[in-house]
């Protein structure tokens, strides 16, 4: 398959920047993909979105290379967006659960609203008094127990020893 692909990069802001993929993502791009990943976290960026509105075609390779770019993100404690993503292939992403370790978005317009719509501070609420509780004292456990009896139960052998000894009487059926 030959190399249909164009990678063109654009900074959103000091910490994010979007990567622009036009073509075919396949094995082809690989170089191309991971090298505008690689210089946009060089240039300081937490979060990468790709842009995939004008890729045409994605093949398995294709969601190769895009897995390990977000898996290298990840490591890096990096934020990975893409956003784009004709419905067929949304299907696809879910199936392959590459959905699961990036943030989808319909339009460039959410994404971008994503990173500057801080999330809520939750306000920690005070925490109740810790609960105290009374223990008991331990009571005293004798040393030695005296443990009842157990019933012996007779062997095989004792107890076949008894059937023989025991004459049979015509209301009982034999053994």
């Amino acid at each position: 398959m030959s190399n249909n692909l164009e990678v063109q990069t654009r900074k959103i802001d000091e910490k994010a920047i979007i990567i622009d993929l036009v073509g075919d993502v396949n094995s082809d791009g690989d170089t191309l993909i991971k090298d505008a990943y690689r210089k946009a976290v060089a240039e300081g960026a937490q979060t990468v979105a790709f842009d995939m509105t004008r890729t045409d075609y994605i093949n398995t390779s294709g969601i190769s290379v895009l897995i390990s770019v977000v898996m290298e993100a990840k490591k890096a404690n990096q934020k990975v967006l893409v956003y784009g993503v004709s419905p067929h292939y949304k299907k696809v992403f879910d199936l392959v659960r590459f959905s699961v370790y990036v943030t989808m978005f319909d339009d460039e317009t959410s994404a971008r609203a994503s990173l500057t719509t801080a999330a809520p501070q939750a306000t920690p609420s005070p925490l109740p008094p810790p609960a105290t509780a009374t223990v008991p004292a331990a009571t005293e456990v004798p040393k030695t127990a005296e443990v009842p009896a157990v019933p012996q139960v007779p062997t095989a052998t004792e107890t076949v020893e008894h059937q023989a000894s025991t004459p049979a009487s015509p209301s009982q059926p034999l053994p």
